[in-house]
């Protein structure tokens, strides 16, 4: 079963933020509640996507970014942000390639 699918409709509303670039507290801003919720749906994320508790939280972020990214614009558009076509937003990247950091 695809680890996505187990997240509840929060999880995936606060995912799909996530992959929007909001932190936690402009999710809860984004979604009516508090910072502390919001921080209970991303571990809820990390648990479900086997995002375990020795990778760092920012790194745990990104790798549940980018299955939710992966899974939301279908294999197509995976392939294309996996070979920096575009950008982690999903947008096609300026010259088609993502300038790297």
């Amino acid at each position: 079963m695809d680890p996505l699918a187990t997240l509840t409709p929060e999880e995936r509303e606060v995912l799909a933020l996530m992959a929007e670039g909001h932190s936690h507290s402009g999710i809860a801003g984004q979604l009516l509640v508090t910072v502390p919720a919001v921080e209970r749906h991303v571990t809820g994320i990390f648990v479900k996507l086997g995002l375990g508790q020795a990778t760092s939280s920012q790194h745990r972020r990104v790798s549940a970014v980018l299955r939710h990214l992966r899974q939301w614009s279908g294999s197509r558009t995976g392939s294309a942000l996996e070979d920096g076509r575009v950008s982690a937003a999903g947008r096609p990247s300026p010259h088609g390639r993502i300038a790297s950091t």
